[in-house]
């Protein structure tokens, strides 16, 4: 998803390109093209690489132009006061570029992440500088800039005071431990997070997935369960218990919960997928083949679901084969 920088700044970017050539240039004939070159090169924005390259090429500009400037004078014995008056100008058109850049930009970053988490921001932090802070942290995490993001949403604890502000702070504190891979510090802030919003249904469904990864399934299907309490339309929650008796071989739970999911939302491809590779392991070839198409038609990519086919029945097989020996 991009954002627009708005014609006007496109427009002074573009001219302003177009009038350093135009500076030290002695013929008019190029400078219109430049300058739709110009136009049509930052036609187009995005986030945050984006943001960082238009303003590199307005510093670079800059610092150019005062460059050529200072060389023209010093090698070709041009009078200062030749080309003075266009070169102040043009730098000041620059500058104006770089403000407005910035400025335009840090709005609309604030207006895409609150339009995008706006179900996990909620009315967090009636305070403009407080909320400022907590959605700069979440494009830091989606930057995959985690520790700063961490550093931002740990200071920002001492300022929450209603559920909105709790649920927001810690659960994006939780995430950023996850994908980190710190398993226990993100269950830590789960758990406190429970502690301040007892009803807060994504937060036992992700402790269900972080204990799930630890082999803790006891802990895994409690929280699950707890999410699909508080959540019953929450085809996800569904979901991820399905998964967790799936990965302990309780199949009967995981079709069960699957199909509950598909009660929900009949086109939820990881639910389909499941239920393909479910029965694929049973061996019941209807069903498998039944899930398996309806899989495909909702998104998933046909040669990787018979790979995992294929991944899950070699490790299914292993699982009861140990469980045997272990028995004699």
């Amino acid at each position: 998803m991009y954002f627009y920088l708005g014609k006007n700044t496109h427009a002074l970017f573009a001219y302003t390109f177009g009038g350093i050539v135009d500076l030290f240039g002695d013929s008019w004939s190029y400078v219109f093209f430049v300058r739709g070159f110009g136009y049509a090169l930052f036609n187009f924005g995005g986030r945050d690489m984006k943001k960082k390259i238009y303003i590199a090429v307005v510093v670079i500009l800059m610092i150019g132009l005062l460059a050529f400037f200072v060389w023209d004078i010093a090698i070709n014995n041009t009078p200062i006061t030749k080309n003075l008056f266009r070169f102040l100008i043009i730098e000041f058109l620059l500058f104006s570029t770089l403000l407005r850049l910035s400025g335009t930009l840090g709005r609309q970053d604030i207006d895409f992440y609150e339009k995008q988490y706006k179900d996990e921001i909620g009315d967090a932090f009636k305070d403009n500088i407080l909320r400022k802070k907590l959605i700069c942290a979440i494009r830091l995490y989606n930057e995959n800039n985690y520790r700063k993001a961490i550093k931002y949403l740990t200071e920002l604890k001492r300022d929450c005071k209603n559920q909105d502000d709790y649920k927001s702070v810690y659960l994006f504190l939780a995430l950023c431990y996850t994908d980190l891979g710190a398993v226990y510090p993100a269950i830590e802030e789960y758990r406190e997070l429970i502690k301040l919003v007892p009803d807060y249904f994504r937060a036992y469904s992700n402790l269900g997935m972080l204990y799930e990864e630890c082999g803790d399934f006891k802990n895994a299907n409690l929280n699950f369960a707890k999410s699909i309490e508080l959540k019953p339309d929450n085809h996800f929650a569904y979901n991820n218990a399905a998964h967790c008796y799936f990965k302990q071989h309780n199949f009967e739970m995981a079709i069960q919960l699957a199909n509950n999911a598909l009660e929900i939302n009949n086109n939820f491809r990881q639910s389909l997928s499941l239920l393909a590779i479910i029965y694929y392991i049973l061996k019941d070839n209807e069903n498998c083949e039944k899930y398996f198409h309806m899989a495909v038609s909702a998104g998933e990519n046909a040669d990787e679901l018979k790979e995992l086919f294929e991944i899950y029945t070699i490790e299914f097989n292993e699982s009861v084969a140990d469980s045997t020996d272990n028995d004699e």
